[in-house]
């Protein structure tokens, strides 16, 4: 048996600041979400996509590592593993806009997305709506939903033209600087018919 389970088991090196760490680090997700816009849910499917199983292992050798120091805290092993559960939720859900700021720290110029509009579509939360378009890119032929604000998604109608100005990242998915003083993102280019 390794040396490292059998070890007497003690507190783990961030029991003291572990929380503030991990508040921090939702705060700076927080902060990226901010700072960088792109298309809808495009850069959280793809960070999903590469991050969920390196991040659950880290929380599972974690839990393994640690566990009869945290069923001492807790005192009931359901309420260890469901801490894991938010904590890997938390995680993936808030390393996606650390890994928005990356992409777009290493630009890769302009792309410009236009072509007709699909449908529309108001996403609704409990504190605010998200109105998204629709469109099927012209040159790369693929569908891609960009957030408009509501101004613009009162005037668009399905099958009229839409023009989106973006910047592509180095991670590869589009972006743009929410506070560059670049305007919105997407404009009408023509009206159908």
């Amino acid at each position: 048996m390794p040396t490292w389970l059998t070890r007497p088991h003690r507190a783990p090196p961030l029991a003291r600041w572990g929380g503030v760490a991990f508040m921090a680090f939702m705060v700076g997700g927080v902060a990226g979400m901010l700072c960088v816009d792109g298309e809808f849910n495009d850069g959280f499917a793809q960070v999903a996509t590469w991050l969920w199983l390196p991040w659950l292992l880290a929380v599972t050798a974690f839990v393994g590592r640690y566990w009869r120091w945290l069923r001492e805290r807790q005192r009931r092993a359901w309420r260890v593993l469901g801490g894991a559960v938010v904590v890997y939720l938390m995680g993936l859900l808030m390393a996606w806009p650390y890994l928005s700021v990356v992409n777009a720290i290493g630009d890769r110029g302009p792309v410009h997305l236009a072509g007709p509009v699909l449908r529309k579509q108001v996403v609704s939360s409990r504190r605010s709506d998200a109105h998204v378009l629709s469109l099927r890119d012209g040159a790369s032929g693929r569908e891609v939903d960009m957030v408009v604000n509501p101004a613009l998604f009162g005037e668009v109608a399905v099958g009229d033209r839409l023009a989106c100005d973006l910047r592509q990242g180095w991670l590869g998915f589009t972006y743009r600087w929410r506070f560059g003083g670049s305007g919105p993102a997407c404009s009408l280019a023509t009206r159908r018919g």
